[in-house]
């Protein structure tokens, strides 16, 4: 008989708990966390650098942490990328990765390293950011802050200058070309704003705008100031288009005009145009330009496909070209730099970097007016009016970057990824999400994301590991034995062992100077600083002619120290008409490449020019040559200069010097 089964008891529904799971709150708490982490990073490169010369001037390992805030915010964007950006930031972090594990010249590794990791996180992590409702706000909250000091700082060096101290240019960052781009930058942007915008908007950011044109103007760079007209023609197509050519038009106009009137006011407290206009002529800055760029190819044919490593243009570039040519650290072209350091890799990685980023920026310029454009709503307003702006910043930050060494300070570096993620419109990803047509180049790829978070990883970790090295470096002004300082700075190091070196020889410590060479030669073998040094080891221990340190120096500013150490060793061994020689031929080259010596090191030279008549037993002479010092330009605004020269020569010639 057959038994029958009992029926399946009815499952009763679980009443509906609005509360969220534990795990979707943990989701949530650790997402507010990266947020704020976001947040903090990005203000960190916006306001924390501009106290720090847009960190140049503070320690890479300060530096390296300003990055690492990024590491995080950038590991969770990377996953929400279309494949294409992804495959862009896994190939930069890849190939700066092995240009850093291969390099052979290591002596400004660190700082190019940390700069190279920064880039990319600042991008995604702005990203990440522009994805909350007041993410845009806080980005340009933080624009207009980091703006704000940077302007306080250069007007209290104006200021200063009214007052006899200070140099008369516009000096945010340290180095002029640097401050007109940074400028600019900030200028265009807030241009353009005004031009997108309405209301009280436009006339805040038109405010803003004409305090930073000015700004870039009175840094008196050429460069700078030809990026700078690009990008106003890019904001006024722009601003044309979306608002109508009359009104943006007087915007322009207004803008312009309080630009002529801020510049106008800032020249009244201290007119002193012969420092605001740019000291070399279109000519000689256009040579030396090619001179750096022969020598950056020169580097990439040599090494297609390994490069000499990061960092190692300004120890490698001398022997590809003129070896009279007056080279600095960089090829004044960043394009061209990643090509002579990361060879064909890291360039082409740039490269990709570099078209992506100005895709970004040619989708905005080319597209119709979005909607937000003209709408009264604010945010909407400012959507549309950011995303324009950083497009025509873009423009600014490339093209200057073609022509001068930008990403050398911190700040362009990352105000230049930052702009590039605000050119960077979503929506066009969220409705092909939303429709189910998304492309494949649209749609995260498993494996990048991970590739380029452990390359990125890794790529900060080798900049932390250098810097963490430098730290253990003697601070200035710290007493050290010979055998200690020879060993004191890290081995690829060329430039803290090259002054260890000449602290050493001044000292008579040849043994522990020779030391200092040999130790760091190996890492840096095309620094020909190095070099130099030999030679004047060699001169002092009589194993050369003092005539062989008029062929080793090459005469350009740069080698003013090392030239100084030469004349006084020739001064000591009364050999003064080689020292005669060297002294002349430094002081003529320098008065042809004026604003590009180290003030203390002009200084010096002219010490011993005077010295040198002194010993001449022409004291008249000397005097004269006192005389002369002080109106040496990057001397000039010096007052006690005077007093001192005078009184160098009268106690170089009782004997005291």
């Amino acid at each position: 008989m057959a038994t029958s089964t009992p029926l399946a008891q009815p499952v009763e529904p679980r009443p509906f708990d609005p509360r969220p799971s534990m795990a979707s709150r943990c989701r949530r708490w650790v997402s507010h966390a990266l947020d704020g982490l976001g947040l903090v990073a990005l203000a960190a490169v916006l306001v924390y650098l501009a106290g720090r010369d847009g960190g140049v001037g503070m320690t890479s390992w300060h530096l390296g942490g300003v990055a690492a805030l990024s590491l995080l915010p950038a590991a969770r964007e990377l996953d929400r990328l279309p494949a294409v950006a992804q495959g862009v930031v896994a190939a930069w972090a890849v190939t700066a990765t092995a240009a850093l594990a291969f390099a052979v010249d290591r002596s400004d590794f660190v700082e190019v390293t940390l700069v190279y990791a920064l880039m990319p996180m600042m991008a995604l992590t702005t990203v990440g950011l522009l994805r909350r409702p007041w993410g845009r706000l806080a980005v340009v909250g933080l624009l207009v802050l980091s703006f704000a000091l940077y302007w306080h700082r250069s007007f209290m060096q104006w200021w200063g200058y009214t007052m006899g101290d200070l140099d008369t240019r516009w000096l945010p960052l340290s180095w002029h070309n640097q401050s007109a781009t940074l400028m600019a930058a900030f200028g265009v942007f807030f241009f353009a704003v005004a031009l997108t915008t309405r209301r009280v908007v436009a006339a805040g950011a038109g405010a803003i705008a004409a305090m930073g044109l000015a700004g870039a103007w009175l840094a008196g760079s050429r460069g700078a100031l030809v990026a700078m007209a690009l990008g106003l023609l890019v904001a006024v197509w722009l601003g044309g288009r979306w608002q109508g050519w009359r009104r943006a038009a007087t915007v322009a106009c207004a803008v312009l005009l309080a630009t002529l009137a801020v510049v106008a006011g800032l020249l009244a407290m201290g007119d002193d145009t012969r420092r605001v206009t740019s000291e070399q002529s279109a000519t000689s800055n256009l040579v030396a330009r090619l001179y750096h760029m022969e020598a950056a190819g020169g580097m990439f044919l040599s090494r297609p496909l390994s490069g000499y490593g990061l960092g190692s243009y300004g120890t490698s570039a001398r022997s590809h070209t003129d070896p009279q040519a007056n080279l600095t650290i960089s090829p004044h072209n960043e394009l061209l730099e990643a090509f002579a350091e990361g060879g064909a890799p890291l360039g082409l990685a740039v490269l990709a970097g570099a078209v992506l980023a100005g895709w970004l920026s040619l989708r905005v310029i080319v597209r119709p007016s979005p909607q937000g454009a003209r709408s009264d709503g604010p945010r909407a307003q400012l959507e549309a009016a950011t995303t324009a702006a950083a497009a025509a910043t873009v423009v600014v930050l490339l093209s200057h970057a073609l022509v001068d060494f930008d990403w050398r300070y911190p700040v362009l570096a990352a105000l230049l990824a930052i702009m590039t993620a605000l050119a960077w419109d979503p929506s066009a990803c969220h409705r092909a999400q939303r429709s189910g047509s998304r492309p494949a180049r649209l749609r995260p790829h498993r494996w990048l994301a991970p590739t380029a978070v452990v390359a990125l990883t890794a790529l900060l970790a080798g900049g932390l590991a250098g810097a963490w090295t430098e730290r253990a470096t003697p601070a200035a002004g710290q007493e050290l034995a010979a055998d200690e300082l020879a060993i004191a700075h890290p081995v690829w190091d060329a430039r803290g062992n090259a002054r260890a070196a000449v602290a050493l020889v001044r000292g008579g410590e040849l043994q522990a100077a020779t030391r200092a060479v040999e130790r760091t030669h190996p890492w840096n073998p095309g620094w020909s600083e190095l070099e130099g040094l030999a030679t004047i080891i060699e001169v002092e221990r009589g194993q050369r002619e003092p005539q062989a340190l008029l062929d080793v120096f090459p005469p350009y500013p740069t080698w003013l120290t090392l030239r100084n150490v030469a004349a006084e060793l020739l001064l000591q061994r009364g050999e003064l008409a080689v020292a005669e020689s060297l002294l002349d031929e430094s002081l003529r080259w320098h008065r042809q490449f004026q604003g590009w010596g180290v003030a203390q090191a002009v200084a010096r030279t002219w010490e011993l020019r005077i010295e040198l008549a002194a010993r001449s037993a022409d004291c008249e002479r000397a005097q004269h040559i006192a005389g002369t010092a002080v109106a040496e330009p990057i001397l000039a605004d010096d007052s006690n200069a005077p007093a001192h020269f005078r009184g160098y020569a009268e106690n170089a010639c009782s004997g005291g010097a």
